[in-house]
């Protein structure tokens, strides 16, 4: 079967959790995210062969994001990881209209450091999209 690969970021999104007295979050809760990766991850639950490239940061959140993915039947082999960025993060807040609003900490981060001489010359092997 050919696989789909799924190209860009992934990053945390913590996602607001309640508020205080003054209408601010109290928590945030890390989620795997990134439209690239999230697409990777509906793919691989639908039943496809599903492989995600980009780069993480050497961090907690890259780990995070690549034991996600993995566990969700994404292949991974494309993924880099590097020590010259942190991976990248979003803060995602509901207005009383319940719109997202995004905070994003980047650049830099690792996703934006990925250059075409990462991709493994096999990634694009079997590759439908």
């Amino acid at each position: 079967m050919q696989s789909i690969l799924c190209f860009g970021e992934a990053l945390i999104d913590f996602h607001a959790e309640g508020t205080d007295g003054h209408g601010y979050p109290r928590a945030f809760v890390p989620f795997a995210g990134g439209a690239p990766a999230n697409v990777a991850v509906a793919v691989a639950r639908l039943g496809g062969q599903a492989r995600f490239a980009g780069m993480l940061g050497n961090d907690l959140f890259g780990d995070l994001l690549l034991d996600s993915l993995h566990r969700t039947g994404v292949g991974v082999d494309d993924v880099v990881r590097t020590s010259e960025a942190n991976t990248a993060l979003a803060f995602v807040a509901l207005d009383a209209r319940g719109e997202r609003s995004f905070s994003f900490y980047r650049p830099p981060s690792a996703d934006l450091l990925f250059r075409p001489c990462h991709f493994r010359t096999e990634a694009f092997v079997d590759t439908a999209i």
